[in-house]
């Protein structure tokens, strides 16, 4: 797959009009692209990938796909397997690059979104020193959405986020910020942090999980769960009474699928009846801290592929 890079100097919703004004095609053989956008001083990147046959003359969803905490764009883009299903189903994908601090006595740098915990003034993430300079994220994310939908041919109505752990967390964070751009969230492996704001407007969210996540085991003695709905959500109580709450959600489920491969359950009764939107949540067997991939067998020895299932929950709204 060949690539560019470019460089677009837009801080504003004017400025990328000028340098975005034209449909980016494929020539040459080229459909990864590589761009910077300066926010707030910052130089912030992101990768477009667009699927072979791209024409614009069609308008195409557009999934963005954030990595997560210490890991990069290149990495989501590689192991995923995002990119792979966009040329399938004729799917622009994107790949926004998270930027570094320092945290702990060992000023150990890592990549990481604010999902809530950055710029908390307690200081949760433990940031040494913790008055650095938190940037803002979400303003990326609406500049970076803009640009695309100026430089590239897209269905405004079909905008989807998908993250990895910190990423996961901070597309529960866009969730609530970012439902007038964004259609539908699937954060994996990555919980809500961000509370106490209403969202902007309420949008289904599909969680992924893997029964012998860190986190399960930590809290379950030891050792996985069983792929039993009933247990899965006991467990998950206390997570999904702040996500519940948060997207306005009875908390009255349907099991969905459950088998020795995965278990779906879904909560579909907002509080607000004239809402539509919904919760579900997914747990593979056998699976550790991971965006399951068949890409990538790593803490994934089944191979599950999670884009599969993603794909067919945005596809169907």
């Amino acid at each position: 797959m060949r690539r560019i890079f470019i460089l677009s100097f837009a801080v504003t919703l004017a400025l990328v009009v000028l340098v975005s004004c034209r449909c980016q095609q494929i020539v040459g053989g080229v459909d990864k692209f590589y761009h910077t956008l300066p926010i707030n001083g910052v130089d912030r990147e992101f990768i477009v990938d667009l699927p072979l046959g791209y024409d614009c003359a069609n308008d195409y969803p557009v999934v963005v796909a954030f990595h997560g905490l210490a890991q990069n764009n290149e990495r989501a883009w590689n192991l995923w397997g995002w990119k792979e299903k966009g040329e399938t189903e004729q799917v622009i994908t994107v790949y926004p690059q998270g930027l570094s601090y320092t945290f702990g006595p060992n000023q150990t740098s890592k990549t990481k979104w604010d999902d809530g915990e950055l710029s908390d003034p307690a200081n949760p993430a433990d940031l040494n020193p913790a008055a650095q300079v938190i940037a803002d994220d979400v303003a990326f994310v609406r500049t970076m959405i803009a640009f695309i939908k100026l430089g590239y041919s897209t269905d405004p109505n079909k905008f989807y986020a998908t993250g990895f752990s910190n990423g996961g967390g901070f597309v529960w964070r866009l969730a609530i910020e970012a439902g007038d751009i964004f259609q539908a969230f699937a954060p994996c492996s990555g919980i809500l942090s961000y509370t106490g704001v209403a969202p902007i407007a309420y949008r289904p969210v599909y969680f992924s999980g893997g029964d012998s996540e860190s986190f399960v085991v930590d809290n379950n003695n030891g050792v996985p769960l069983n792929l039993d709905a009933a247990e899965i959500t006991a467990f998950m109580q206390d997570i999904h009474d702040i996500e519940l709450d948060a997207l306005q959600i009875q908390d009255i489920f349907t099991v969905v699928t459950e088998n020795t491969e995965k278990v779906i359950i879904e909560w579909n009764q907002p509080i607000d009846p004239p809402q539509t939107h919904f919760y579900k949540l997914i747990m593979w067997s056998d699976t550790e801290h991971v965006y399951p991939s068949m890409l990538n067998s790593f803490r994934n020895p089944n191979l599950h592929h999670l884009v599969d299932e993603y794909w067919e929950f945005f596809d169907s709204l």
